[in-house]
């Protein structure tokens, strides 16, 4: 009686300090994998578990992935097991603790430890002891949700008491207390970068587009003012033929800034999605003749032919607005970058399910450092057209956006030769 006192007492003394020392161990601050790794090295140090593996349930809960692992030559971290496969599985999908001695005489505990089981294959880099005979596996709960399944393997027939089993179960609450704290800590640093991240980009959109207002707006501003004041001076002098020219470059200018101002209006208004995609069916050639219309002075001061080559109906699926905001922004780039008595051609391929609309010109193409940043902001370069002509560089990134808010797609091709562009979009 007395001896079994004793013993009682003992193992309370040990239950309270291994108590005090997973408290400590577990409250230690440390990412996921170190603080799982630190669990295993704890019940090492703790019951002398010298095989043990910790396995996290997926988002889905019907798998088992491997976290941590000690012992064992092969770490196999990452390798996934499936619910209710082999022992662990078993574990896993009843939240019931696992002894079981002799393992060798168990065929299925092959399956769990990398053998193969109808409806599928266990991976071979599987963290197992070949010669195991002992296995204690006991699911890490909280609030009857799964946190991890506690694997323990020996070589040992009776490697591991009851005792320590219980005393190991009156700890699980605290490790699988600690491993949810801690994956709930990485999960919650993990949005706290993409938040970072996201206003980081926001921010630097910000300032880009304050840089494009500031210099690229203030570009045709400035010559705004200028002709306007040559045409005061040519007025005075009642030369009437130059304040026509003068009248023309007005009109150009005016274009130019009010499609500056609509890109940035639906550049901005898309990084917030704010802009929505409403579909209708589009007869292209009317379109794409409203379109080139807007550029006729441009046309005729470069001498430039652009043409429908197909005059048959061609038709889409597409937001109307967004359309002529696509076409708009190709068609000035290819006149800006198409010299003298050059040529710009449109035509049509059907494919299945989409129109491909080529716009190609005879320009002078692009480099590969302006292709590679092409849709890029933070890299954007642009360079001067064939007549100086001014950009931006957000015109193509806003014609990518817009292709595929509508279901479609973008194909760009350039060469010191000209420029071909493809838009794919819908039938339907």
């Amino acid at each position: 009686m007395v001896k079994q006192l004793q013993d009682e007492l003992q193992q309370e003394k040990r239950k309270n300090d291994l108590l005090q020392k997973v408290s400590f161990e577990l409250t230690k601050f440390a990412p996921l994998p170190k603080r799982l790794n630190n669990i295993l090295k704890f019940l090492d140090r703790s019951f002398n578990l010298n095989h043990t593996i910790l396995l996290i349930p997926n988002k889905k809960a019907s798998t088992l992935e491997v976290l941590a692992s000690r012992g064992f030559k092969q770490k196999g971290i990452g390798a996934q097991i499936p619910y209710n496969y082999g022992l662990l599985g078993m574990v896993a999908s009843h939240k019931k603790k696992i002894r079981i001695s002799r393992l060798s005489q168990y065929k299925h505990y092959i399956a769990a430890s990398g053998g193969e089981k109808a409806g599928g294959k266990i991976p071979q880099n599987f963290p197992r002891l070949e010669n195991a005979e002992s296995l204690v596996a006991f699911p890490l709960v909280v609030n009857n949700d799964l946190v991890a399944v506690l694997s323990c393997e020996s070589e040992d027939i009776l490697f591991f008491s009851y005792a320590d089993e219980e005393l190991l179960l009156s700890l699980s609450q605290q490790i699988a207390l600690s491993i949810q704290n801690a994956m709930i800590y990485e999960e919650l640093e993990e949005r706290v970068k993409k938040r970072t991240a996201a206003l980081q980009q926001i921010n630097e959109t910000k300032d880009h587009l304050f840089s494009i207002i500031a210099h690229d707006l203030r570009s045709p501003l400035s010559a705004l003012e200028a002709i306007a004041e040559l045409f005061e001076f040519y007025k005075q002098k009642r030369d009437y033929q130059k304040m026509l020219y003068l009248g023309h470059e007005i009109s150009a200018t005016s274009r130019r800034i009010s499609l500056l101002l609509d890109n940035l209006l639906n550049w901005s208004l898309s990084q917030n999605q704010q802009i929505r995609c409403n579909p209708v069916r589009i007869n292209l050639n009317l379109l794409l003749a409203e379109v080139i219309a807007l550029f006729n002075h441009f046309l005729e001061k470069k001498h430039i032919a652009c043409e429908i080559k197909e005059k048959n109906v061609a038709e889409v699926f597409a937001d109307y607005t967004m359309c002529f905001s696509i076409f708009r922004n190709i068609i000035s780039n290819a006149i800006k970058y198409t010299p003298q008595n050059g040529y710009i051609e449109i035509s049509f391929q059907k494919l299945e399910n989409s129109l491909v609309i080529i716009v190609k010109d005879n320009g002078i193409g692009m480099d590969k450092t302006i292709q590679a940043n092409l849709f890029s902001l933070k890299h954007r370069v642009s360079k001067p057209g064939t007549n100086s002509e001014k950009g931006t560089g957000l015109g193509l990134m806003l014609v990518k956006e817009f292709t595929e808010l509508n279901n479609g797609a973008l194909e760009i091709e350039s060469s010191a030769k000209g420029t071909s562009v493809k838009i794919f979009l819908p039938l339907e």
